[in-house]
């Protein structure tokens, strides 16, 4: 067999030196790597410009200051720094922490809009009592007058202000900007034209009357645009009164309530019952017109200007008048006796709710002046009543009646 051949491979000078760099160049890339993830680790925030990894919650020290000795932070508050304080904070008790009288008052009021205790705390009595008026409103609370003292009365009396007011819905709601305490047409009306306002027309119920606010609130007659009579003249007659403009009652159809109330209304507001007589009313709504004026003003004038001859006219104006008012003098102004009569008894010995013996002095008729001081001791349940009667003998009925009426109803009761 021949040998087999053995080949010997020699390095060469060239690839020691190719392993040389490659070996150089990798030390270089771990250094450059290195530095690069030394330097991203330095800018991580939170770090505090520590390197390194481990717990994120590490706790390091602050330099201490030179010596050892201790730093204070704490800033002494002067009177205007308490006095921002309480501003910034609505808080009293800064204010009541300022030394300087003035300084403490200008704060007591710098927060008197915002704070009853600061509002209390003011030494000037004007400024006091208005802010505590404006909280007791403010918030319906009238036991905050009180805390005025001896000058409490000018809270109450603001107060309770509309307590006697003629409109007492109107002045809540004015008072309190607040329209939904108006529960009827009138105050809700009214409360537009007082706030000048025609979209808060749009809380009144029906198109008519809603039409008659925003031309009251416009002064300005919206009401001829509208396409039913009906609406047109309910319109108008709401346009009229409550723009106190009387001849707006004259676009209004004869002989409707519509203008007979329109009329009615400006008699009574001007106390003149010669208003309902209108070439535009006929006798009949004339008549209507007049006992309008009579139920809603309890002046019976109205009454007597319904002529003697319109005896049914009469008639039911007095009666009703009489009941109304608890006045039977009223049936006086019936001619026919025996009608006249009627109205007496009705007004006062059956239909006597009402019946004010103060109007008794006013009945003509001797027998009914004393019956109706009989029946007004027994509705107001009070026998002194009986004492007004000028004859003896009929005061003394008039009480023992009185006696025998209480006897009686303790024997049912």
């Amino acid at each position: 067999m021949t040998g087999s051949k053995v080949y010997n491979f020699k390095r060469g000078a060239d690839d020691n030196k190719n392993a040389t760099m490659v070996i150089g160049i990798l030390l270089v890339l771990i250094v450059v790597i290195g530095a690069l993830l030394i330097f991203i680790l330095s800018e991580q925030p939170g770090n505090g410009g520590q390197i390194g990894v481990g717990n994120q919650n590490q706790t390091i020290i602050p330099d201490m200051p030179p010596d050892n000795s201790t730093t204070n932070d704490t800033v002494e508050c002067d009177d205007q720094c308490h006095y921002d304080l309480a501003l910034l904070n609505i808080d009293v008790g800064e204010c009541n922490t300022i030394i300087d009288g003035a300084k403490k008052q200008e704060c007591y009021s710098g927060l008197s809009t915002l704070s009853l205790d600061a509002c209390i705390l003011l030494d000037n009595l004007t400024v006091k009592t208005h802010c505590a008026i404006d909280f007791a409103i403010e918030t319906d609370d009238r036991s905050i007058c009180e805390l005025l003292g001896e000058n409490a009365q000018a809270c109450y009396d603001e107060f309770d202000k509309c307590l006697d007011a003629d409109d007492e819905d109107l002045c809540y709601a004015l008072r309190n900007e607040d329209p939904s305490e108006c529960k009827e047409l009138s105050c809700q009306i009214k409360y537009s034209i007082a706030k000048n306002d025609g979209a808060l027309c749009d809380m009144v119920s029906g198109n008519a009357a809603t039409v008659a606010c925003r031309a009251a609130v416009k002064q300005s007659d919206l009401c001829y645009d509208l396409s039913s009579q009906f609406e047109r003249d309910y319109c108008y007659q709401l346009y009229a009164i409550y723009t106190d403009e009387i001849l707006m009652c004259s676009q209004i159809t004869s002989d409707t309530h519509y203008i007979v109330d329109c009329y009615a209304s400006f008699a009574i507001s001007r106390g003149n019952v010669s208003i309902c007589n209108r070439a535009s009313v006929s006798l009949d709504s004339r008549w209507d017109c007049y006992t309008n004026y009579s139920l809603m003003s309890g002046d019976i004038a109205g009454c007597y200007a319904i002529d003697e001859l319109a005896t049914t006219s009469r008639f039911a104006c007095a009666f009703e008048f009489a009941k109304l008012h608890g006045d039977p003098s009223g049936c006086q102004a019936i001619v026919y006796a025996p009608s006249r009569t009627t109205c007496y008894q009705g007004s006062i010995l059956y239909l006597n709710d009402n019946l004010d013996y103060r109007n008794c002095a006013n009945i003509t008729d001797f027998d009914w002046n004393h019956k109706c001081y009989n029946e007004a001791a027994k509705v107001q349940d009070d026998i002194a009543i009986c004492d007004n009667i000028d004859v003896p003998y009929a005061k003394e009925a008039c009480q023992i009646a009185y006696n025998v009426y209480k006897e009686n109803n303790r024997e049912e009761d």
